[in-house]
């Protein structure tokens, strides 16, 4: 597996993961209930409410008035937040 540099090129983060800026939020996880799905404490979550949920996606809903990190699955039904697009993590 390799990498490509990319030289002489400032990288603005914003543009590269954020579509709608109005609707995107920025959240650090907290706790380890997404570790299966690669998602740990002190992760960052972007996190998109413009977006409609599909069955699979990662989101931010709102169980028993806590903001949780939940894959949506068929069958569910939550009130959704918002759409998880990007997880941030070091890696040390």
């Amino acid at each position: 597996m390799f990498c490509d540099i990319i030289e002489g090129t400032t990288l603005d983060l914003n543009q590269l993961i954020v579509d709608h800026p109005a609707a995107t939020f920025f959240m650090r996880m907290s706790g380890n209930a997404m570790q299966k799905e690669g998602i740990f404490t002190g992760d960052l979550l972007v996190v998109d409410r413009s977006l409609d949920p599909k069955i699979g996606n990662t989101v931010i809903a709102i169980v028993d008035g806590e903001l949780v990190v939940i894959r949506l699955s068929e069958g569910k039904k939550l009130q959704i937040w918002g759409v998880v697009t990007h997880v941030i993590h070091k890696t040390k």
